[in-house]
């Protein structure tokens, strides 16, 4: 549902939580190291990626035209306390903030 909401113009989250060593890798992104992996053991994110240039190529043969903008980002508390959010998509490292907004009190 949530990719099918994603082509439809909403903006979609896939946020995976848990302590250090519980799979939060390995259930987004499947096996470290494998080039080439059987569809069955494909993370979330690997999957998602699939449907939606499915999507694309499905319909981009009538004419549509889209635009994929993505965001690849590992929020990191190592105390339990300040987080550091991290680009995984960034070239370079760069430090990034977590701000609330200030006009909703529980939206950051």
């Amino acid at each position: 549902p949530i990719i099918d909401n994603v082509m439809q113009g909403y903006n979609g989250t896939i946020f995976c939580y848990g302590v250090t060593g519980s799979g939060k890798t390995y259930t987004m992104s499947g096996p470290l190291g494998a080039v080439e992996r059987e569809a069955s053991s494909e993370g979330i994110v690997q999957r998602a990626a699939t449907r939606i240039f499915e999507y694309i190529r499905d319909r981009s043969a009538g004419g549509e035209v889209f635009l994929v903008e993505a965001s690849f980002l590992e929020v990191y508390s190592g105390d339990g306390g300040r987080e550091q959010l991290i680009d995984l998509l960034a070239q370079e490292e760069k430090k990034l903030e977590v701000k609330q907004d200030p006009h909703k009190r529980h939206s950051f």
